[in-house]
């Protein structure tokens, strides 16, 4: 295996195209990515910023999303419901006869 700034280093001595395979860390480190802010923060999550630049109506984000799990209980009874109503079976909690 090689280090990668050799490989990248080759592939440009060679006129070939390549770009490194960031982890999210390098992502948040690289210049092009801080002087674009492709990056936000928001309520201590980052993710990326929308892409679409307008003036007059610039786009936003007003939340990072739920939390993880938040609508699991909702999904899988609407899914029981579904099942009760096509005569199968309620297995979407793992439940089994």
């Amino acid at each position: 295996s090689r280090p990668a700034e050799e490989v990248l280093a080759a592939f440009e001595a060679a006129e070939a195209a390549i770009a490194p395979v960031y982890t999210m860390a390098d992502l948040a480190d690289d210049a092009h990515v801080r002087a674009r802010h492709s990056l936000i923060e928001v309520d201590s999550v980052c993710m990326p910023a929308p892409v679409a630049r307008l003036e007059r109506t610039p786009g936003h984000v007003r939340h990072p999303g739920r939390v993880l799990g938040a609508d699991t209980d909702e999904v899988l009874a609407e899914l029981d419901r579904a099942a009760e109503a096509d005569g199968g079976d309620s297995t979407s909690r793992g439940e089994s006869e």
